[in-house]
């Protein structure tokens, strides 16, 4: 209700109140009342449309940048008309924006052609079209305010995901370090150089069981060695359309793309090789490679992503495994909790591959109002598992796992 109690609205029933007494009254001076009321309406009615007439604009803007970065929009406004043009003020709305922003410029005067540059934020990930520009005036008394369009929705906009700091990430077991594109892992059963004896897990071989070190401890030991191989990382994203669990920026699926650009970014600066692979309603699939140029098509793959795929993450992840690399370190997205089985599964040792596990805690992304516990690291096993909630700071999470 209200929007109806305006100025405007006033002047329109002050005007026929006016009107209808002095009808009735016969007074001159109430007459004059009216015709005054009635001239400030009407003026007020007519002059900011007046002011939007004869004004074009242009833009130039770019059509790649970085999520949470603005977007300088220049803008050039022509007054096709006789007389100046007071008080316009711009609009331009967030491409892809979930709820509305946009940012505003007053001009206080529009002689002949008048530049500004309008810096838009983009917080949301994709391939946005930058909507209308729009021109609002409520000259000269602001009783009344009329709106036009200047531009047309623009060209598209690729909005990739933002990085961030990554300073440690668990490529490697226990305190092997790798060199320049070769990565040192950890495998059970493996071969090459011993490290230790440890207990049995399924997927070892029996072929390496420790027979002294079992009888010592009455259960079955087996001798872990150092394998050392070409490094080789897989970022599994699941694309399921039920797995992505929030709202706008604030979803598991935007959590997910935001870490697998960090640690695309931080492998390939490491000399690793990197793939990138999800099995939406088509096929996300970047082959391994390496390299500043390799980190920035995996960046740009990321910024299209979308969870819209019917596949399970358990049967993404086997049609996963026939893909990666014997001895490859895979990264693993997943929204519901986890158990013990799911972070050692022994599909995983038949290709001695090790996974890194990326939990989302969903309930936190449907009730973000609810504080509980922050980001949390543990291993189970060998594996290490990190637990994301809405809201972290994930760079201090992966640093805190250093």
């Amino acid at each position: 209700m209200q929007r109806h109690f305006t100025l405007r609205n006033a002047l329109i029933a002050l005007s026929l109140l006016l009107f209808l007494v002095a009808w009735n009254r016969g007074i001159a001076l109430l007459y004059g009342l009216f015709a005054l009321v009635l001239a400030v309406l009407l003026v007020s009615l007519a002059a900011p449309r007046f002011s939007l007439r004869r004004l074009n604009a242009e833009r130039t803007y770019p059509t790649r940048l970085n999520q949470g970065e603005l977007l300088p929009v220049n803008i050039s406004v022509r007054n096709g008309g006789w007389f100046p043009r007071y008080l316009i003020e711009l609009e331009q709305a967030s491409p892809g924006y979930v709820e509305p922003e946009s940012a505003t410029v007053l001009l206080p005067s529009i002689q002949a052609t008048r530049h500004v540059t309008l810096d838009v934020p983009c917080e949301r990930r994709g391939l946005h079209a930058l909507p209308p520009l729009l021109a609002r005036s409520g000259y000269p008394l602001g009783i009344s305010e009329a709106v036009g369009t200047l531009c047309e929705a623009g060209p598209e906009i690729l909005v990739y995901p933002t990085p961030f700091a990554l300073d440690y990430f668990p490529y490697v077991s226990g305190a092997h370090m790798p060199v320049a594109g070769v990565q040192a892992v950890a495998l059970m059963g493996g071969s090459h150089e011993f490290i230790q004896v440890r207990e049995y897990q399924p997927g070892d071989s029996p072929r390496h069981i420790h027979w002294p070190q079992t009888a010592r401890h009455n259960t079955l030991m087996v001798r872990e060695h150092e394998f050392t191989a070409a490094a080789e990382v897989t970022l599994l994203l699941d694309l399921h359309h039920a797995a992505d669990v929030g709202e706008g920026v604030h979803t598991t699926l935007e959590y997910a793309v935001k870490i697998a650009a960090s640690v695309a970014q931080h492998a390939c600066a490491a000399g690793h090789r990197v793939r990138l692979l999800g099995y939406g309603a088509q096929t996300l699939r970047v082959p391994a490679g390496g390299g500043r140029a390799h980190a920035e098509a995996i960046l740009d793959a990321l910024a299209y992503v979308q969870a819209d795929g019917d596949n399970n993450y358990e049967t993404a992840i086997r049609q996963a495994l026939v893909e990666v690399a014997h001895g490859s370190v895979m990264v693993l997205f997943h929204s519901p909790p986890h158990t013990a089985q799911q972070a050692e599964p022994p599909l995983f040792f038949a290709r001695h591959v090790r996974p890194v596990w990326i939990h989302f805690d969903s309930h936190s992304f449907l009730n973000p109002i609810q504080l509980g516990r922050r980001a949390a690291f543990e291993r189970v096993g060998d594996v290490p598992i990190y637990t994301i909630r809405r809201g972290d700071d994930l760079a201090a999470v992966f640093r805190a796992s250093s």
